[in-house]
């Protein structure tokens, strides 16, 4: 997202697209099972995923994915898009090229 809000900052691009997915992959769930982070007293998968009962035991991994679009203010407003959120500010730990 910081890269994104870069580009569209500095001019290089009038939008842009930052997403992010997640897999729940076989090394992941053994990491998780080894390590005891997975639920495990449950007797059916509807009583497994308990994420606020105090009783609970584990996790259930999950995947999933999410995109925003990065845009000016300014941009969305003629098209007629509301804003759902604003960056107020970013960082990144390392320095990214720009683009070619």
């Amino acid at each position: 997202m910081a890269r994104a809000a870069q580009e569209v900052r500095e001019g290089r691009a009038d939008v842009a697209l930052a997403g992010s997915a997640d897999e729940m992959t076989a090394l992941l769930h053994a990491l998780l099972d080894r390590f005891r982070g997975t639920a495990r007293a449950a007797r059916s998968r509807d009583e497994a995923a308990r994420p606020f009962d105090a009783a609970r035991d584990g996790v259930l991994g999950g995947e999933g994915a999410s995109v925003c679009v990065i845009e000016r203010e300014d941009d969305a407003a003629a098209r007629g898009a509301r804003p759902l959120a604003r960056i107020a500010a970013s960082r990144a730990r390392r320095s990214i090229p720009p683009l070619p």
